[in-house]
């Protein structure tokens, strides 16, 4: 699935399998489909995004690679 982020507060790293972190506040980040990613929040606030998956997110397209 395609995943995008809309940063709505904060500022945050998103660090993907395929190159360097990308730092970003206030902004969108469009990750494609079948790579790894995380993101981090880089402040001292929360960070407070939304996740907009095409197709819709489900529970089988999720990897879960932090907890082996």
């Amino acid at each position: 699935m395609t995943e995008r982020y809309l940063i709505l507060e904060g500022r945050g790293a998103s660090r993907w399998a395929t190159g360097r972190p990308r730092t970003w506040a206030g902004r969108g980040v469009l990750i494609p489909p079948g790579v790894r990613q995380r993101i981090t929040n880089l402040g001292d606030v929360d960070l407070i995004f939304l996740a907009i998956c095409t197709p819709r997110f489900t529970l089988a397209g999720y990897e879960d690679v932090e907890s082996g």
